[in-house]
């Protein structure tokens, strides 16, 4: 068993737990001592209790920069020392010189100096901002011609970084971010023609294809989703004819979803519709969704948000994870769906669900069933390997807090811009 039952699956929107902006500070408070220690220390605990040693954003120490640096944003004018905080750890963390291939935002140094660029800019520090947007330029050239195309590790990783660094730095100069989209937005398009054409692939009907680890992975950490997503996210960059290879190749990925379900398999083929999580499987489909209405609308029968629609639904049913509470593959990270296809509706049930989700993740009897789960991943029964990491541990869960607090403005850390 991969999820527990919803236990407000049938309830009415009215009857769904009410969120408690107070009850949902105090929970944050209680969460911040943990992370307060590994930023003191420098270290990172696994579920062993000894340190990781890894720098990353993505189950490393500087993911906690990224949720400080969240943290700080939602205190307002009270938000510098959490920006400081920010600042400390990211300036750490830069791991590679830029001819490495370690280069997308959750698992390379562009996502430490995208991270580094926001906070010095929340604190004023101009020189210092600017100097971390040029350095995430740098990183250009090994991007496009980077080995993988995913969002993990690869091509689309990078595109992120951009991304956001622009966004969580406005007024400061952004001069060459476009060319460096456009560039490796392109040579990720040229990768996917170039696999789809290939003997394995051609006459399969897919316009672009991607693999990872040698398969063909649909979902957003290392698929499809991902790639596509953040495709979309520069449209205005790419060519006419990227432009009709993203949508074809979008309403390809659409059509391999379980009918019954809205779900997607892991792996182009497979059978299995048990897994919905943000990693593989339905979860990122209504931010892949909003992101291509957003560039060219939706289609005629507005089969995009009826997708979106799908996904959130069985999110909803099925989202409840015995992984636990982390954003990868856990409670917080699936009901980050809800909170896109409520921005995506402006349908307030959404909300109250994404809500209820929050309140999962402070259930004790869920909690418990959690810790009991065996699981032959990780190294301790019921725990993640990096419990306080941004993407399985509690960093991530204290980012959907937040979101949920102001729903508005929310954006799963890492994949929404």
């Amino acid at each position: 068993m991969k999820h527990l039952e919803n236990p407000y699956v049938e309830c009415a929107p009215a009857a769904l737990p009410v969120f408690d902006t107070a009850a949902a500070e105090a929970r944050i408070e209680a969460l911040l001592p943990d992370l307060e220690n590994c930023v003191s220390t420098h270290e990172l605990p696994s579920s062993t209790g000894h340190p990781t040693g890894d720098p990353t954003i993505y189950t490393g120490i500087c993911g906690l920069s990224l949720a400080f640096y969240r943290l700080g944003v939602y205190k307002g004018a009270e938000g510098g020392q959490y920006f400081q905080r920010s600042l400390h750890v990211a300036a750490m963390c830069r791991m590679t010189h830029p001819s490495s291939g370690e280069v997308s935002f959750y698992c390379g140094t562009p996502g430490a100096l995208a991270i580094e660029a926001a906070a010095a800019h929340a604190l004023g520090l101009g020189d210092l901002r600017q100097s971390a947007l040029d350095s995430i330029l740098t990183f250009s050239a090994a991007a496009q011609a980077h080995k993988d195309d995913e969002l993990l590790f690869g091509r689309a990783g990078y595109i992120y970084a951009l991304l956001w660094a622009r966004k969580h730095t406005p007024g400061a100069s952004h001069d060459g971010f476009d060319d460096a989209l456009r560039a490796v937005a392109e040579a990720a398009v040229a990768s996917g023609e170039a696999l789809a054409a290939a003997r394995r692939y051609a006459g399969s009907g897919w316009p672009l294809m991607w693999e990872c680890f040698n398969s063909p992975y649909l979902g957003a950490a290392h698929g499809h989703l991902g790639i596509l997503a953040m495709l979309y996210r520069c449209w205005p960059l790419l060519s006419a004819r990227s432009h009709m290879l993203v949508r074809d190749t979008t309403a390809k990925l659409l059509a391999e979803r379980f009918p019954k379900t809205g779900n997607l398999p892991i792996v182009l083929g497979d059978r299995g519709d048990g897994h919905v999580k943000w990693c593989h499987g339905a979860p990122g489909l209504p931010a892949l969704c909003a992101a291509a209405i957003a560039a060219h609308g939706d289609t005629a029968d507005g089969a995009l948000e009826a997708a979106a629609r799908a996904a959130a639904n069985v999110t909803w049913q099925q989202g409840v994870l015995l992984k636990g509470f982390g954003l990868c593959h856990g409670i917080a990270g699936n009901g980050y769906a809800l909170l896109s296809m409520y921005r995506l509706t402006h349908d307030e049930a959404w909300l109250q669900k994404a809500r209820a989700f929050a309140a999962m993740c402070d259930d004790p009897q869920i909690t418990k069933e959690i810790e009991k789960q065996p699981d032959p991943q990780r190294r301790m029964v019921g725990k993640p390997d990096s419990p306080f990491s941004l993407m399985e541990g509690s960093a991530g869960l204290l980012c959907y807090i937040l979101d949920v607090a102001v729903p508005e403005a929310s954006s799963f850390p890492g994949w929404e811009v």
